[in-house]
């Protein structure tokens, strides 16, 4: 099982991922600028809210800890690296991972996080936006 291209692959379209994320965030930004925006609206644009996403490094870091459970695991048990069952077990872990991960950001996000206030829909001609 060669896994170098899957690797290739993955991180080319992450890579990609991140470089589109940027270039428009960057020109959301530089438009709100453009556009005179008010200084609250700039303000919330350009700092960064803590919301549960900001855990990334521990979801991750369990997903990749339970995966590597898992192809410990494969190895002991009597099936074919190939098998079907193999992959399963993969996910399986995988799943057991993302599953911990929510449990441990649900105990901690009420207490850090603080839902973003609702959008406004009424158009204000004074906002200059």
């Amino acid at each position: 099982m060669d896994i170098l291209p899957m690797v290739i692959v993955a991180t080319v379209v992450a890579g990609g991922v991140m470089i589109v994320r940027s270039i428009s965030d960057n020109w959301t930004r530089r438009k709100a600028l453009d556009a005179h925006a008010s200084d609250d609206v700039v303000r919330t644009i350009f700092t960064r809210r803590r919301d549960p996403d900001t855990y990334g490094a521990l979801k991750w870091g369990l997903v990749v800890a339970a995966v590597g459970i898992a192809l410990m695991v494969v190895q002991f048990l009597p099936y074919n690296d190939n098998d079907p069952i193999a992959f399963g077990i993969v996910l399986l872990f995988a799943g057991a991972g993302l599953l911990a991960y929510y449990a441990m950001a649900r105990r901690v996000a009420p207490q850090s996080w603080e839902p973003a206030p609702p959008a406004r829909t009424e158009y204000d001609p004074g906002d200059g936006i």
